[in-house]
């Protein structure tokens, strides 16, 4: 036993020495030259200096076996060279012509297994800049910083345009790529970095790379702009949330942030559309309730603040400002073919018929009845079709949440008892308000003109919704396509949903407006300037073969006879019984 571990530990010796001996081998055969050079070329002097540092630890570089630098000609013929040693080497080329190609190449031999082997370390192409070059220049602006964004202007001087690229790029405090952006040349440029961080170090880097010779050599120019980004101080704020209206109780949450300010206190008002002051509240709690069963018109909701904020005192500043557009249904407005009449008395004239419906209707009464008096008989306002078609051809002039669906009678030669189907119900006539007050809240701003909320209105409409054509290609698949719910909700729709989503918004902001139809077609018609225009945002948004989205106003604000020139099918062709007054 003794012998068999004096013979394993014999083993196990052994191979130790065989693999510090096979080590000491290989690195006693294999030694190696390391390279590393930077070359910088001087447009502005025509000189190329070359930085290298050489590692030769084992001595490998002798008089007789020298490193060489070498530069050649666009030939392929040597000019110079010169002996590097280990260390730092610094060249300078200074006698280079102009216009001209070059070569950098160092060669050298390394020890493999003893023996000497050539090599190659470093190689480098380079041209030379123009003799009567002008090289480009630029400056920056003094920047305009805010608490997020950095702002400046490039000035640029390039006589003899030789910029081919300008790249802009914008790094954070640890070195960070956050943003950049490329741009064509341009004598000044605008630059406008956004959405950073508060009190923030940043640099930006402008990197000009432009043509230098006639062989497509370029070379770059570049220069760093530092700033912080600042911080603010920030004023009392306020957030809505939980806002409920049924026309009749107002009810909402205000939550107050003081922000940086101190001694602060706060004022909640509500105002009609003329400013005029309707309730004051100094809060107690978050949530407020007034009866705004009295508020005819739109009104709006504001919050104010006193407070001092960095040494300076403020006094009912206004902090917050949310509108209540008070969709009023029934038509505030005149329509010159249509008028109300007292309904309590009967009917005696076949040609006061129509004002007995728009009495009901225009007023969102499903269930009414019309009692007929001679020479009236009742029975020819249900059966003749001359009459039976008048609350369809007034539909158009109501509120879209009166619109009829379908009309049920039931009748004698006395009387005539009516049931209507409106297109919305009561949830959905709340999610629409909802929805077009928070829209407006957004795209409407205070002092904007009709023909500015008119274009706000049809613009967004357009620019967030999509014409539905799978709905026209199979009926089955259309759900809110027909309404307001589909533009709002879904995103698209046909031209119903467009033109009562149209109508609604302007109701809201008390612009006057109704919808036209044809056989096949359904637009709108607004109040402008003393005028009845066409507006149809269904052709305003074509639909396209790729898809994109295309806004377009070939149909805004038009006149009839704008309107048949552009189309002159039937698509746009609408009865004139109670349209006779558009021009």
């Amino acid at each position: 036993m003794k012998n068999i571990l004096i013979v394993l530990a014999n083993i196990i010796v052994l191979i130790f020495i065989c693999v510090f001996s096979y080590r000491a081998f290989i690195v006693d055969q294999n030694s190696e030259i390391l390279v590393d050079c930077t070359p910088a070329y001087n447009t502005s002097t025509n000189e190329m200096i070359v930085a290298c540092d050489i590692i030769d630890k084992d001595e490998i570089i002798t008089e007789s076996n020298p490193l060489v630098m070498t530069l050649y000609d666009a030939f392929g013929n040597v000019l110079l060279e010169h002996s590097l040693i280990e260390g730092e080497n610094i060249i300078t080329y200074d006698a280079l012509f102009y216009n001209d190609q070059y070569s950098i190449i160092i060669v050298g031999e390394n020890i493999i297994r003893k023996s000497y082997v050539n090599e190659t370390f470093y190689t480098y192409d380079f041209s030379t800049i123009r003799e009567d070059i002008t090289i480009p220049t630029f400056s920056f602006s003094e920047p305009v910083i805010t608490d997020t964004t950095l702002g400046f202007e490039i000035t640029l001087t390039d006589d003899d345009a030789l910029i081919s690229d300008i790249l802009i790029e914008l790094y954070d405090q640890d070195d960070l790529l956050v943003d950049t952006d490329s741009v064509s040349y341009s004598s000044s440029i605008s630059i406008l970095f956004s959405n950073l961080s508060q009190q923030s170090d940043y640099y930006a880097v402008v990197t000009v790379t432009y043509l230098i010779n006639d062989l497509n050599g370029t070379t770059t120019i570049f220069d760093t702009l530092d700033f912080t980004t600042l911080r603010t101080p920030l004023m009392p704020s306020a957030i809505l949330s939980n806002l409920s209206n049924d026309y009749t109780t107002l009810q909402f949450d205000l939550a107050f942030n003081n922000e940086d300010a101190v001694d602060v206190t706060y004022v909640v008002e509500v105002l009609d559309i003329n400013s005029n002051l309707l309730f004051t509240t100094i809060p107690t709690s978050e949530t407020f309730i007034y009866d705004v069963s009295s508020i005819l018109g739109n009104y709006y909701i504001r919050a104010t603040a006193s407070y001092t904020l960095s040494s300076e005192t403020y006094t009912e500043e206004e902090i917050f400002r949310y509108y209540l557009y008070n969709n009023e249904y029934s038509n505030y407005f005149t329509i010159a073919t249509l008028s109300r009449i007292d309904t309590s008395l009967p009917l005696t004239s076949y040609n006061d018929y129509e004002k007995y419906m728009f009495t009901y209707l225009d007023e969102g009464i499903t269930e009414f009845t019309i009692n007929c008096q001679a020479p009236v008989d009742c029975v020819e306002l249900v059966e003749n079709p001359l009459y039976s078609a008048i609350p369809f051809g007034i539909s158009n002039f109501l509120h879209p949440y009166y619109d009829i669906n379908a009309i049920a009678y039931s009748y004698t030669s006395n009387k005539i008892d009516f049931t209507t189907e409106t297109r919305y119900s009561d949830t959905e006539i709340a999610l629409v308000n909802d929805e077009v007050n928070s829209i407006l809240n957004e795209i409407i701003t205070d002092g904007m003109s009709d023909y500015y909320k008119i274009l706000a209105v049809h613009d967004y409409i357009i620019n967030n919704s999509s014409y539905d054509t799978v709905c026209i290609e199979n009926t089955a698949t259309c759900d809110n396509d027909h309404n307001a719910l589909g533009i709002l909700f879904d995103q698209n729709a046909v031209c119903e949903g467009y033109a009562q989503a149209m109508d609604i918004f302007l109701r809201a902001l008390r612009i006057p407006s109704f919808r036209l139809s044809s056989e096949t077609h359904q637009w709108n018609v607004t109040y402008y300037h003393n005028k009845w225009y066409h507006v149809d945002p269904t052709w305003d948004d074509p639909v396209t073969t790729d898809g994109s989205n295309i806004l377009l106003h070939s149909y805004f604000l038009i006149t009839t006879e704008v309107l048949h020139t552009l189309d002159d099918t039937d698509t746009h062709i609408y009865s004139t019984t109670y349209a006779n007054f558009i021009e």
